[in-house]
């Protein structure tokens, strides 16, 4: 009893200093009680993985947390529930909300960033407040909907007291008493619901397209509730479970980040460096938030020593087991995600602010030892808003002022809910510069094609991964992604297709026009059961579907980031303001720009069945060099027979046959570019009846033949390449010996690539399979065997 207690008023006053103990004690999970309940903590990332990434639907918020909240929204609803609420936040953060926002949060900056004076001495906690209050207040309301901050922060201070006593035993009693600060909090709390109220009302009156976001977020609401059906004030309660997470969590983060800079002269100079460099004289806007990379890797900093969250709560919804261990019904599991960001087994010498760890891989690191913004199926929606408001934030006021502690002293912090200076952080502000005086908005940066003023980006020539498709090039995208020095262009020519092969100088929106306008050929590559298309183009909410989906949105972008919507956009005025060029100088331009903004070295390029186009790519790009990846044929044919892309190619190669002609050549002559050729290409397209096709089902010689011939056009194309030009790389060597695999891979990109610890963790991605020709019988395996002969000799397989 007296040790539940104890352990409960620690629970309140020292969170991160009772956590420690537990885990100095208990190692990678740990227990306490407080009175009669018991709660698990687990330290390890690799457990919290185990848990919050492949057990999350056993885990859920529970009713603890529900009853600190009151009240059912994003935050403490579980399952589909979940599931939908997530869903009815994504228009609130497309990228094109995102950049209606980054206008109003780059004004608010400026004006809090002007009303401090040189030598005055202020808390930068308060400033810090009052800046995320005025930015929330104009994203969340509109311009035209004034709400004052102060209205909003006696509401966030009255839903912290609502918290407090959610906690306590008989908290529902003790909320029902009329005490004074519970009284305070929720008339502070009504006064903030009306006003959410009214934005709701004005949202669905006005014949205009609003940008704010409790407009984006009505407008999905309706969308999938038929009015009536639920009542407003669960569609007020999610306004402002998303307003208490956008306001708190950015304020304290950028006070623990001017703490942190103040400390840290060095990393603080770095930063004004970049600002400099980046910016000079204008203010920063949407697109500088990719570009200012070293503030970035601040704010990541600053996030791992100091986050804002120290743990996440679960309640078990049924018995699991978790690092071993019985965890049973409805108990409660407590993730520590300070932990690990403090540990130097992951981050070393963890106690330094050391920003640079940023801009470097962290493929080594286990994907739950970061985790700020949570994890999983709760991963926080808003996390790019948060981003983007730090980036620009600190860009915006850093570039003036510099503060200086007014005490030595660690400041005194409060744990309990939010990790953050108990008594504010009172500083002296120094002003670095005067006022930058270009706006919002200042010139962009542009493509440069080979003959451009600036040249290449990076020396080391590109490398194409050829291959017959169905033979794991696939994996070797996914691990060479994982590399920061290599730009991994998936799937991009195959979606940009033969039109792009000329000799004849087109302009930028042409060039553009080749990469975002739908053509009839992506019918296939949206055909039902095509999983190789990253875009959500089946999402009801996603911004494109089958019918209008971008060829370099299907699958390239979404490859290199998760913001792909955001670079698609980006990509635009600055592909269209290219001077004219041949599509190969383009196609150039843009993948060294990629690597520019990306910070990598290479770019490489792989789609699958790339041998077809071998001659031309390398006609058109004779400096790159070559991965030939290739596995045995009669394992390739099988996985050939039931994909949808080498089902109609098999389909049309068939009917073609039926007419006298040979079905391989009518594949080579994607190869030519000929007005004829192409028209009777488009025509076909269009017409093809998809369906049908796929519903035949290919012969399994049939693909064997297709992968063998598809194998002696590799090599009458480069098998004559001397090894700095060709790599020769095999799936079942993949499997058999990954790391030495991946190893001879890097090195023949370039061996100022060769990294340890990229090779240790794509490692783990090739893993063995079951041979589905051995389960064949005796007649199938023969049949195929000699259909796949020719390319298996070639290859050295023994047939």
């Amino acid at each position: 009893m007296f040790a539940g207690l104890r352990d409960l008023r620690r629970r309140v006053r020292d969170t991160t200093g009772l956590f420690a103990e537990l885990h100095r004690q208990g190692g990678a999970m740990a227990d306490y009680r407080i009175l009669a309940k018991r709660f698990n903590v687990v330290f390890d990332p690799e457990i919290m993985e185990e848990a919050l990434l492949r057990k999350h639907a056993c885990l859920g918020k529970g009713k603890q947390q529900q009853r600190t909240l009151d009240n059912l929204c994003i935050v403490t609803a579980d399952g589909d529930d979940h599931k939908w609420r997530r869903k009815l936040l994504q228009p609130s953060f497309t990228p094109n909300a995102l950049r209606g926002y980054a206008v109003a949060m780059v004004e608010e900056a400026v004006r809090q960033r002007d009303s401090v004076r040189d030598g005055q001495e202020l808390d930068i906690d308060h400033l810090s407040h009052e800046l995320s209050l005025s930015i929330t207040a104009r994203t969340f309301f509109g311009d035209d909907l004034h709400v004052e901050p102060a209205i909003m922060k006696e509401a966030l201070a009255g839903y912290r007291w609502r918290a407090v006593l959610g906690l306590l035993p008989l908290g529902r009693v003790v909320k029902a008493l009329p005490l004074p600060r519970t009284i305070a909090s929720e008339r502070a709390i009504k006064r903030l619901d009306d006003r959410v109220y009214e934005a709701i009302r004005k949202a669905r009156a006005s014949a205009q397209e609003r940008t704010d976001l409790i407009a984006h977020l009505v407008a999905a609401w309706d969308e999938g509730h038929p009015a009536g059906t639920f009542p407003e004030s669960a569609l007020k309660d999610e306004a402002f479970a998303i307003l208490v997470a956008a306001h708190e969590n950015t304020a304290v983060t950028l006070t623990w980040c001017f703490y942190h800079l103040s400390r840290n002269p060095g990393a603080r100079e770095r930063l004004e460096a970049e600002l400099e460099e980046v910016l000079g004289h204008r203010l920063p806007d949407f697109d500088d938030v990719e570009r200012l990379v070293y503030t970035k890797a601040v704010m990541d900093e600053t996030m791992r020593l100091t986050p804002t969250a120290t743990y996440l709560g679960r309640t078990a919804l049924e018995d699991i087991e978790l690092g071993g261990r019985q965890i049973p019904r409805h108990s409660v599991t407590q993730f520590s995600i300070r932990t690990p960001m403090r540990d130097a087994k992951y981050f070393p010498q963890p106690e330094r602010f050391r920003p640079e760890r940023w801009l470097s891989s962290s493929a080594d690191l286990p994907r739950l030892a970061y985790a700020p913004f949570g994890a999983g199926n709760r991963f926080c929606s808003g996390f790019r808003f948060a981003t983007i408001q730090m980036v620009l934030a600190l860009a915006i006021i850093a570039r003036r002022w510099r503060f200086e502690l007014v005490s030595k002293e660690d400041p005194a912090v409060v744990d309990f809910i939010i990790y953050k200076c108990k008594d504010g952080l009172p500083v002296v502000a120094r002003e670095r510069t005067g006022k930058a005086e270009i706006p919002v908005g200042g010139p962009r940066a542009k493509l440069q094609t080979r003959g451009q003023k600036g040249g290449r980006v990076t020396d080391i020539p590109p490398v194409f991964v050829f291959s017959t498709g169905r033979c794991g090039s696939t994996m070797v995208s996914e691990m060479l992604n994982q590399h920061p020095g290599v730009l991994s262009m998936s799937e991009f020519f195959a979606q940009l297709g033969v039109a792009a092969f000329t000799r004849k100088k087109i302009s930028g929106d042409e060039m553009w026009r080749m990469y975002s306008e739908h053509t009839p050929r992506m019918r296939i590559v949206t055909y039902e059961g095509l999983t190789e298309v990253l875009y959500p183009f089946t999402d009801p909410v996603a911004r494109f579907n089958a019918e209008n989906l971008p060829p370099i949105l299907a699958v390239t972008l979404p490859h290199l980031t998760d913001k792909y919507e955001e670079l698609f956009d980006e990509l635009g005025p600055a592909v269209r303001a290219m001077s004219d060029a041949t599509p190969a100088d383009h196609i150039r331009a843009l993948c060294q720009w990629l690597c520019q903004r990306r910070g990598s070295r290479v770019w490489v390029e792989r789609h699958g069945g790339s041998l077809i186009l071998a001659s031309r790519l390398l006609r058109y790009f004779p400096e790159a060099r070559i991965v030939h990846m290739y596995r045995d044929g009669r394992e390739t044919a099988l996985s050939m027979a039931k994909h949808p892309p080498f089902k109609l190619a098999l389909a049309r190669a068939r009917r073609a046959r039926r007419i006298g002609l040979d079905a391989y050549r009518l594949l080579e002559r994607f190869e030519r570019r000929d007005r004829l050729t192409q028209a009777i290409q488009k025509a076909q397209w269009r017409m093809t009846d998809l369906d049908a096709f796929m519903a035949e089902e290919a012969t399994l010689p049939e693909a064997a033949e297709l992968w063998s011939k598809m194998i002696e056009t590799g090599h009458r194309v480069f098998g004559h390449f001397p090894p700095d030009r060709l790599l020769n790389l095999r799936f079942e060597d993949m499997q058999q010996n990954p790391a030495e695999e991946a190893r001879r891979l890097i090195r023949f990109i370039s061996p100022e690539l060769d990294d340890d610890a990229w090779v240790a963790e794509v490692a783990k991605i090739p893993r063995q399979t079951e041979s589905k020709f051995a389960q064949l019988d005796s007649a199938q395996q023969a049949a195929i065997t000699a259909a796949c002969r020719p390319g298996l000799e070639r290859l050295g397989y023994s047939s």
